[in-house]
This record gives structure tokens, C-alpha cells and sequence, in this order.
């Protein structure tokens, strides 16, 4: 009898090793599944790599239930996996990301919302502003909102995500005018519907358009403040203010006409109809100081507001047409000319070579009856000089009186000097804006003779 070997039975031969071959693959396969959680190649896996693992072991399943196939196989998630995944949850909120819970219950976070400027092209000073915002908003808080220029008018939801400000006055915030709008962050400001608030406090800015030059110099002859006159094409409408506003974007057509006949040609080429040139600018600045303004020559909405309440009361320029011509052809002159009528002419002392007075014409920007003149002449020694009646036009350069020998030749560091004798007349008829033209060489003494 042959003998038996251990771990065989007597009759099974081969077959009984591929069943044993087959068990002994099934019991690792088992152990694999059940171990692949707590054990990698590595060594432990982590909390991260878990939750890693978890996704991918629901992924497909998730796909199947769209396709409307339910799968045999459920995955079950540890303790610690449970723990990882509120862990990255916590740390996601932290840093800005879903949702967060408040005493209000679910918020998106503060920085989901935001507003912008829906247009920064105004279509007149009346406005309106509009402000956008990324979310529809439940309470705006509109009391809390800031407006500069501080004008009258009323807020208005034109959407649940748009809001305008519309001023109540006709004339607005003004030609060439800055507005700027400051919401205010947090409670204080704009709540969306779903609980968001701006996270930082926003200003927006617009700028209203300019006023049209036409119009200006329009309105400042009619005042009487150009040397031209002006004549509308046809009647003009009633004078109110609304009209007056939608004036200064849409000026009336006319005409100008020169007031004065004895006008030189080289002041009577320096004015363009239509665009700001020196004549209009001293104008302006005659008028702004006739209301108390600075007299820079600057264009505001101030200004524009002044200009038309004059014209609705009639009220006309309480000055003289007035300029000064300064010729250097020798002896060097000035004259003084009021209202097309020559009241002075004087001789006058202009810059030597070193130091020579600016030609051209300028305004008057700047006037004072006394200062100490100082600086450094062209040889390098200084100077101070007691001046009288001065009369700024350009940098420096001013029409003022001041003691010499003699007068009618260049003489002074870039001042037109006349005797203190007239100087005083000169001071008290001209006013800022009044234009001094100063000549070169071979200019008649005299405009328009």
C-alpha cells in the first residue's frame, strides 16, 4: 500500500490542489478589502488620505445613480474619516470658501458681494447716478449712503440690484462736476437677500459734462463782460432755470458783434467763437471776481450757477470794458482804454535785453496795492524794492508804479514801470481779468489809428 502524504486525501489528486488554490486567493483578496483602509506601502494612512480614498470609492457610484443604475457595492466611512471630513469643512469656512452660519442662519461671505458705477458717462449735472450690485438687495440702508457734492434728491430701486440717485433741483450737481459715493460695509450698508454685506466701505466716482464754451461766452456777453455782444438766431425761450440748465449742453445758435470799433486787429485775432481763448478767460475772471469767487479762470459748477441766476435777475457787469496796450517801439508807451475811450497814455519803462517784459496778451491775475519786490537782478545782486499799485499779468511781470529819472525805454527786470503819479489811476480802473497786451518793436503806439 502506498503511503499518504500530510495535507492529502487519497483519490483527489489535482483537482484538490486548484480548490485549495482558489480558497487560499479569496481569503487574501478578503483581507486586502478589509485592511486597505488602515494600511498603504507607506505605512499608516493619514486622515487626508482617507477621506481621499472615501471620495473616490463613492465617485463612481454617484455617476451610476445618474445614469439611473443603482450599484451592489456601499462604502462605510470610519470614525476618523468623519473626523477629517469636519475638519476640512472648519478649515474651508476659514478661509473664505461655502457657507457660513450666523445669527441670521446661512450667509455667503461678506466679500461675495460687490457694486460698481453702472455708467460713468452722466448725461447732464441733473444726473442720475447709478450704482449696481452683484446680489439682489433686501435692505440698501440708503441713510447711511454719502453723496458729494451734499445736493437734494432721492434714491431709487430701478431693479432688485440696481439703485439711481436722481437730484431734485434742475441744475443737479453742475457742469464738470465730481461725484463721489461712499456705501458704507457691514450692518451699516447695502444687505443682499441672502445676507451678505459689503466687506470694506466702497466710494464710487462720476463726473458730470462739461458746460459747452459756446454758452459761456454767450452768457458773458450778454452780461456785458466780453467786448463782443451776442444775438440769438431766433427769440429765446422763456427764462427759467430749467431752460438755463438744458442751455448749457444745448446753447441756442446766434451771433457776436464787436462792441468797439477802435479795437487793435491783434487783440480782435485772439478771439475764436466756440473755444476758450484769453478774451474769454479774463472775462471770466472779471466775473468771478464781481461775485466774490477766486479769480482763477477756472470753470466749476459754482460758477455756472452764478452765471445763470444773473441772467434770470437781469444783473449786468458793474465794471468798464477795460485793457492796457504797452508798445516797446521808443519812447515805450502805455495806454489805458475804457470802454472803446482812451483815458491814459503814458510813458513806460519794459525789461531790458537780460530781463525782457513777456509779449502777448495776458490777464490781469493778481493785484496789490504795496509790496517789497525781491530777487536776484541778471549780475547776480540782489534786490529789494519798495513797488506801488501793482498789477499782475504774467509770472512775475506786472504794470506798476516805481521812481526813475526817466521813462520811455527798457529799464526795469521784466515789469512795464509808469510814474507813481498815474500809477494810482491805472490800479483803480483796471480790475483782474482786464487784459495787458504788451508790443514788440514797430506796434502803432495807438490801437486802430
Amino acid at each position: 500500500m502506498p503511503k499518504r502524504r500530510w495535507g492529502k486525501k487519497p483519490g483527489r489528486g489535482a483537482w484538490e490542489r486548484f480548490v485549495a488554490r482558489i480558497a487560499l486567493m479569496a481569503s487574501l483578496a478578503l483581507v486586502v478589502s478589509a485592511g486597505g483602509w488602515w494600511f498603504s506601502p507607506g505605512g499608516p494612512v493619514s486622515a487626508h488620505t482617507r477621506e481621499t480614498a472615501l471620495v473616490h470609492t463613492q465617485a463612481p457610484r454617484r455617476r451610476a445613480r445618474a445614469l439611473g443604475v443603482m450599484t451592489s457595492t456601499r462604502a462605510t466611512v470610519s470614525p476618523s474619516s468623519r473626523r477629517s471630513q469636519a475638519l476640512t469643512r472648519v478649515s474651508r469656512l476659514r478661509r473664505g470658501h461655502g457657507k457660513r452660519r450666523t445669527a441670521q442662519g446661512d450667509r455667503r461671505d461678506s466679500a461675495d458681494l460687490g457694486v460698481h458705477a453702472a455708467s460713468r458717462a452722466v448725461s447732464s449735472g441733473s444726473g442720475p447716478i447709478v450704482v449696481e450690485f452683484s446680489q439682489p438687495i433686501k435692505t440698501p440702508h440708503l441713510a447711511a449712503w454719502r453723496i458729494t457734492p451734499g445736493i437734494a434728491g432721492r434714491w431709487k430701486a430701478l431693479t432688485p440690484r440696481t439703485y439711481a440717485f436722481t437730484p431734485s433741483a434742475p441744475f443737479g450737481f453742475g457742469p464738470g462736476a465730481t461725484v463721489r459715493l461712499v456705501i458704507p460695509a457691514g450692518e451699516r450698508g447695502p444687505v443682499s437677500v441672502a445676507g451678505a454685506t459689503l466687506e470694506r466701505a466702497v466710494s464710487l466716482t462720476w463726473q458730470t459734462p462739461s458746460g459747452s464754451i459756446l454758452r459761456l461766452q454767450e452768457l458773458l456777453a450778454e452780461e456785458g463782460y466780453l467786448p463782443v455782444a451776442f444775438s440769438p438766431d431766433k427769440p429765446p425761450n422763456p427764462r427759467t432755470l430749467a431752460s438755463e440748465v438744458q442751455a448749457l449742453y444745448q446753447p441756442p445758435g446766434g451771433h457776436f458783434v464787436w462792441k468797439y470799433p477802435n479795437l487793435p486787429s491783434q487783440l480782435k485775432a485772439l478771439w475764436t467763437v466756440g473755444s476758450m481763448n484769453v478774451i474769454t478767460e479774463g472775462a471770466l475772471m472779471q466775473f468771478q471776481r464781481a461775485q466774490g469767487m477766486d479769480p482763477n479762470g477756472m470753470l466749476t459748477p459754482s460758477v455756472w450757477r452764478a452765471l445763470i441766476l444773473d441772467r434770470l435777475r437781469g444783473k449786468t457787469s458793474p465794471y468798464p470794458y477795460t485793457y492796457i496796450w504797452v508798445t516797446e517801439t521808443e519812447p515805450e508807451t502805455l495806454e489805458l482804454w475804457v470802454d472803446n475811450k482812451l483815458v491814459l497814455k503814458t510813458l513806460c519803462n519794459t525789461g531790458i535785453p537780460q530781463s525782457p517784459t513777456e509779449l502777448g496778451t495776458y490777464p490781469i491775475y493778481e493785484r496789490l496795492p504795496f509790496q517789497v519786490m525781491q530777487g536776484v537782478n541778471p549780475w547776480g545782486q540782489p534786490y529789494a524794492d519798495p513797488v506801488h499799485w501793482i498789477n499782475y499779468f504774467y509770472g512775475g511781470d506786472a504794470v506798476h508804479g516805481f521812481v526813475r529819472a526817466a521813462y520811455g525805454f527798457p529799464q526795469s527786470l521784466g515789469c512795464v514801470e509808469v510814474p507813481v503819479s498815474v500809477a494810482p489811476l491805472i490800479y483803480q480802473t483796471v480790475h483782474y481779468g482786464t487784459l495787458v497786451t504788451v508790443n514788440p518793436v514797430g506796434v502803432p503806439v495807438a490801437p486802430g489809428r
